[in-house]
């Protein structure tokens, strides 16, 4: 992981609960961390929680699956005190009332790598301020090329190309190619819709046909494969210019479908996060 300014973490759970692998992901990452366990015996808990949260640049909180008044009056804190906070859970842990501010990763207790990537992921995303989306295509692509034609360049580029363009839009994107099993190309992760979509995002560019079976099937395959690694949802990228395609699958997990320069449009303007709740919505309310 990259040098960052969040270097100490504040461990929330409840007694009992497994964070071994937790602590495991924080180690590799680099990052010191403390929980309950670490306070002086016969200390103040109430006190030496308030210290702890104080000296902390972040917070890890673990949601059992029964809420606990300890974690939750914890992350308040935290959110008071101004500092991030990530709370993780398993898929099936009931966490409809965590605050929209709080990032949400549903993720598995036992899968360290898993839990190191939501750390990395949450890290970067913290730390980053956005840019401009029309000066990331002017830096990736050739001086003097104007807009339109970026976007014919771009729809012709390789992943690589467009997951450059997504970094230097100001969105955190983790690249997926090297990954044993392969599903997707990258991973983006937008804050704007962690309350209602969820992060991360998987992303797979495509040079499919337009015909609808072969568009079809492709959705099936992206499916299966953010079910499999528990993705908020995925969005699938057709760059065959012939294409016109903007619409979401209507199962879970939502599998978005762009044509690439309707993509590229979003992103260019700003309402990627936009276009995408809005399908999200359609598909809530069965009006595709």
């Amino acid at each position: 992981m990259t040098k960052s300014r969040l270097k100490n973490c504040f461990i929330s759970s409840t007694f009992g609960t497994d964070t071994s692998n937790l602590r495991k992901a924080l180690d590799r990452a680099g990052i010191k961390w403390v929980d309950f366990t670490s306070f002086e015996v016969g200390s103040d808990l109430s006190k030496a929680i308030r210290n702890a949260l104080g000296k902390a640049d972040f917070v890890c909180a673990v949601l059992g699956r029964e809420p606990n008044l300890s974690v939750m009056f914890e992350m308040g804190m935290a959110t008071g005190l101004r500092k991030p906070v990530l709370a993780l859970a398993a898929p099936d842990v009931e966490a409809s009332k965590i605050p929209a501010n709080i990032v949400l990763i549903r993720t598995i207790a036992d899968d360290a790598d898993e839990i190191f990537f939501s750390i990395e992921m949450f890290i970067k995303n913290a730390e980053t301020s956005k840019v401009s989306a029309r000066r990331a295509s002017r830096k990736i692509l050739p001086q003097g090329v104007g807009i339109g034609k970026s976007h014919r360049l771009l729809a012709l580029a390789s992943e690589k190309a467009l997951l450059e363009f997504i970094r230097e839009a100001g969105f955190i994107a983790s690249d997926l190619t090297d990954d044993l099993v392969h599903g997707a190309d990258f991973a983006i992760w937008i804050s704007e819709l962690q309350s209602q979509i969820g992060n991360p995002i998987l992303v797979e560019v495509k040079r499919a046909s337009s015909s609808q079976p072969r568009i079809q099937e492709e959705v099936r395959k992206l499916q299966a494969f953010a079910e499999k690694s528990k993705a908020a949802a995925a969005l699938l990228i057709i760059s065959n210019p012939n294409t016109t395609l903007f619409t979401v699958s209507p199962s879970l997990p939502l599998v978005f479908q762009f044509d690439i320069h309707t993509f590229l449009d979003a992103v260019v303007l700003g309402e990627l996060p936009t276009q995408l709740l809005k399908l999200r919505n359609l598909a809530a309310h069965g009006q595709l």
